[in-house]
């Protein structure tokens, strides 16, 4: 039952536009899985018949789809709802219990796990504490937790588990690349890689690393309001902001690849100087958490001086990309990030440019999900829903 459908690594899920049609080609039945999951999950239930007309598949394509899917447990039909003419139409919806997932995020002195079914509910999670950095203590903690929550699952929830999702922060990175005396917390991935593989060898599951914005932005794209836009510019500022272009709901930034992401394009510096954007914007500047409320002088400063970074880096990737608006999200009091908002979109305004003025600028939910929940989105949104190329049209696969 696991591993049902294929199409290939990085999948990222996206809203329905016209760009994403189906195909009736045999050989590209995963992608088309995909794309019925994909547009189930956005509208919450549709018909065989609905399916066909969105995507252009014929309607014996989608019915075949459908009842191969709702056979192998992700969908789940609802009541006959009958019509003027014709046979009852049969409402399809995502089965909560197709599909079970982990979400392990890593921070620099605790971590978060969660356990996720398929529709996002949290049915377990839990916040490990450990030293700072310390990766023997982390492992084996992670371990054990990982271990106890799978001792509770049903033998049926235990076959319908699929992988785990790890989420590493920007300042557990910084503090193991401190520690080998390197530079740049892009050195320290080497000892997650080791860690995903050991965790891969004792649990048993598929395992997926990346960074915390990126499964910050997956759950956004699954969950939140950033799911009704296809391209976007997706900014997290945690430690180091981080971030990048979303095209056709596909993330185009990840540690695999170190050259794309907003952090790294340059703005001015309070000396003179430039720097790159990532390093110039942290919430650590004033000491932010989330239960942060009074505001104070020197965080009406950074909020000024963070907006007008962050929207001279929006110019600057706007012209070599194309995005519909810019979604914002951190480790953040939400008050913060409302302001952050609210001086982006003013300034973007007053740049002059139509286009620019013309964008939607708007809150990340982080705060409102589980912190595991954003890790576990990555191998969910991989392994189950659509991936677009490059012209938005629906990936293949094999089946």
């Amino acid at each position: 039952m696991t591993g049902r459908i294929g199409g290939g690594s990085s999948a990222r899920t996206s809203p329905i536009y016209p760009g994403y049609r189906g195909a009736n080609q045999v050989g590209l039945r995963a992608s088309n899985e995909r794309l019925a999951l994909s547009l189930i999950r956005i509208h919450g239930q549709l018909s065989k018949a609905q399916i066909a007309e969105i995507t252009g598949l014929t309607k014996q394509t989608a019915s075949v789809i459908v009842r191969a899917l709702e056979a192998e447990g992700l969908l789940s039909a609802g009541r006959p709802v009958k019509g003027k003419v014709g046979q009852p139409s049969i409402p399809m919806s995502i089965n909560p219990e197709g599909a079970l997932f982990l979400g392990l995020r890593l921070g620099l002195r605790h971590a978060d796990i969660a356990l996720v079914d398929f529709v996002g509910g949290v049915l377990e999670q839990r916040r490990l504490s450990y030293g700072a950095g310390e990766m023997g203590e982390l492992a084996r903690i992670a371990y054990a937790a990982i271990a106890e929550m799978r001792s509770r699952l049903t033998s049926a929830q235990q076959a319908r588990l699929e992988d785990i999702g790890i989420a590493v922060a920007s300042d557990i990175l910084a503090a193991v690349a401190s520690g080998k005396g390197e530079e740049g917390p892009e050195s320290a991935w080497a000892e997650f890689e080791e860690l995903a593989l050991q965790m891969g060898e004792e649990t048993r599951l598929r395992i997926y690393l990346d960074r915390d914005a990126v499964a910050a932005c997956s759950a956004e794209l699954a969950y939140g309001l950033a799911g009704g836009a296809p391209d976007f510019l997706y900014i997290f500022i945690g430690h180091l902001l981080d971030g990048g272009i979303v095209q056709h709901g596909r993330l185009g930034f990840s540690w695999r690849d170190a050259r794309p992401g907003i952090g790294r394009i340059l703005v001015p510096s309070a000396t003179g100087g430039v720097v790159p954007l990532g390093t110039s914007v942290s919430v650590d500047d004033v000491g932010l958490a989330p239960g942060s409320r009074a505001p104070d002088p020197e965080l009406r400063k950074w909020i000024e001086a963070s907006s007008s970074s962050i929207s001279l880096a929006i110019h600057s990737a706007s012209a070599l990309a194309a995005f519909r608006g810019i979604v914002l999200d951190g480790l953040m009091p939400q008050w913060v990030r409302a302001e952050l908002v609210r001086e982006i979109k003013e300034k973007l305004t007053a740049v002059g440019a139509s286009d620019l003025a013309s964008l939607f600028v708007r809150e990340g939910t982080s705060d409102r999900q589980a912190a595991g929940l954003g890790a576990a989105c990555i191998p969910l949104l991989d392994r189950f829903f659509l991936q677009s190329d490059t012209n938005g049209s629906a990936g293949s696969g094999e089946a």
